[in-house]
């Protein structure tokens, strides 16, 4: 059976000398994992990362599904070719396939993702593009439905517990202190819903998403090593 449907390139595999192995995040049918056999270059070259893809599929109920025509659905400009941005698509792009398994269709998380590269792909001011990353983590978080719960900061309770998601009132090892609590706090409920646009100096920034990828880690038991995260706190 033939089926169409539109993806956002997550990871490529080299599989056989001829044959690689593509999972997508497509608007139909969640993460599908697909088989590319290579007959000339034209389909290899629109199977890059980041890429936004319409393509026919064939399904199956014992072997995996492969592509049949692939086509450019959005075309990028500048995801491969600026340097702090393509980075930072590796590093989105590595978080989303580590942590989205999910098979079931999601509209909201495939437009989500797709207006997010939109909008640093047309981003030139390079601040904002660095808060991408912030941006992004920020708010997958919440599709995750593993947002902290930012009601819980008050008066008294200004001590952010990464293992509970929660403020807390008394100040020990295992939590934030007052001022990282509090500017993560912000951060959190600025970007929730926003792309970030707070001039954070690249200490601030490089802070909040140390302890926002802790907080994954922690809630995602199956995230582990983030292999592009050494090379983004080189360029940031």
């Amino acid at each position: 059976m033939i089926d169409t449907d539109n993806g956002i390139v997550l990871h490529v595999t080299k599989y056989k000398e001829n044959q690689l192995i593509c999972s997508v995040l497509t608007l139909k049918n969640g993460v599908l994992n697909l088989a590319y056999t290579q007959k000339n270059g034209i389909g290899r070259r629109l199977l890059q990362p980041s890429y936004s893809i319409e393509f026919s599929y064939s399904a199956s109920s014992h072997l995996l599904a492969s592509f049949k025509q692939i086509q450019i659905h959005q075309p990028f400009h500048t995801l491969s070719t600026h340097p702090i941005k393509n980075i930072i698509v590796l590093f989105v792009l590595e978080i989303m396939h580590k942590c989205w398994k999910d098979g079931s269709p999601n509209a909201t998380v495939y437009y989500w993702f797709l207006r997010y590269l939109t909008i640093l792909d047309n981003e030139s001011n390079n601040k904002l593009i660095a808060n991408g990353l912030l941006t992004f983590l920020v708010q997958f978080l919440d599709l995750m439905g593993i947002f902290p719960d930012l009601k819980s900061y008050t008066p008294t309770t200004i001590y952010f517990s990464i293992l509970e998601g929660i403020f807390v009132s008394t100040y020990t090892e295992a939590v934030l202190t007052a001022d990282e609590s509090l500017l993560l706090k912000n951060c959190l409920q600025d970007t929730q819903n926003n792309w970030c646009i707070h001039p954070y100096t690249n200490n601030e920034r490089g802070m909040l998403i140390h302890y926002l990828l802790v907080f994954y880690k922690v809630h995602l038991e199956h995230l582990k090593e983030i292999k592009s995260y050494d090379i983004l706190r080189e360029l940031l």
